[in-house]
């Protein structure tokens, strides 16, 4: 199988596995993936980790595929559907991510690079032309003046220029940065991690990050984050502190929970986080209204004689 799929905590993990191609795409593989993130979001995940295997997020796709243009149309409907699923996606990235594997990228929510991570879109050097909708997204995420130079001439970037230019949001490995302990209900424990810090303190992305995996880490949680609103009371310092959570109400569809990061008993940042549950939309189905005769084969009404007051 070309989608290799774990399972932890509601986690789903789906690993290209094409190592001869630098796991590189053709359209077997890309049915797979679709029906791998299909399956996931239909089955209760609450995220989805797409990543590649043996050093390799996706070099691109089999250039022979894309002289076929039902796989190009293909392709955008895959993206398309991977970029609004209602959970959290995140591409992990490790050597290349060229071509294709940049339009996976760009289809994620957050992007999680290696020092060996390269990004390119190299059609101008392959005479190819890319769609509307990955320049706009490549556009957005690496800024007006990146995307140009990325796109008109094939550049190659590194992890660093990834990190300088706002394309990657976490650096190093995922687990670390977000790693939690359970103390008690709604009480866990972390510390910072060196990658993330900075002149004034892991202070962020990841911190916010970390108070989202509090709340989806809570057997208490039920549904998907819906909205997330964090307050940075002041600046993270380097090493432990706690995170104590409260679900503040729980109904049948939507959890409000409210949390407080703290080291050495003042607070540090505060959020408030929404959780929702996806349910069926409401449907009917139109009534058969009862077999009967046509009006004209319909006998007329009995009426009963007058009332004898009325001739008075």
């Amino acid at each position: 199988m070309p989608i290799l799929t774990t399972t932890t905590d509601r986690i789903v993990v789906l690993s290209i596995d094409r190592p001869e191609r630098r796991n590189a795409l053709n359209l077997d593989a890309l049915e797979d993936l679709d029906a791998a993130v299909r399956s996931a979001v239909a089955e209760g995940a609450r995220v989805i980790v797409l990543t590649g295997t043996d050093g390799h997020f996706c070099a691109g796709a089999d250039l022979k595929e894309l002289e076929d243009v039902s796989f190009t149309e293909r392709l955008a409907e895959v993206l398309k559907h991977l970029a609004g699923v209602p959970i959290t996606t995140i591409a992990a990235i490790e050597g290349s991510c060229m071509g294709l594997g940049m339009q996976l990228a760009v289809a994620c929510d957050v992007r999680v690079v290696a020092d060996s991570a390269r990004f390119a879109v190299p059609v101008a050097k392959l005479g190819l032309m890319v769609d509307h909708w990955t320049i706009d997204r490549v556009r957005r995420l690496f800024g007006e003046g990146a995307a140009r130079h990325l796109v008109l001439t094939g550049a190659v970037l590194d992890a660093d220029d990834a990190w300088r230019l706002g394309f990657a949001q976490v650096r190093g490995g995922l687990d670390d940065a977000v790693a939690l302990v359970p103390l008690a209900e709604g009480r866990w424990q972390g510390r910072t991690t060196p990658p993330y810090a900075n002149m004034t303190g892991p202070f962020g992305g990841i911190t916010a990050a970390t108070l989202l995996n509090a709340v989806l880490s809570d057997p208490r949680a039920e549904g998907a984050p819906v909205s997330a609103t964090v307050n940075f009371v002041s600046a993270v310092a380097d090493g432990a502190f706690e995170i104590t959570s409260r679900l503040v109400r729980g109904g049948k569809y939507v959890q409000h929970w409210s949390l407080e990061l703290a080291q050495d008993g003042q607070p540090r940042t505060t959020a408030s986080i929404i959780l929702g549950r996806r349910t069926a939309p409401f449907s009917h189905q139109a009534a058969t209204p009862p077999a009967a005769p046509p009006v004209e084969a319909c006998a007329g009404p009995a009426y009963a004689p007058p009332l004898a007051w009325l001739d008075r």
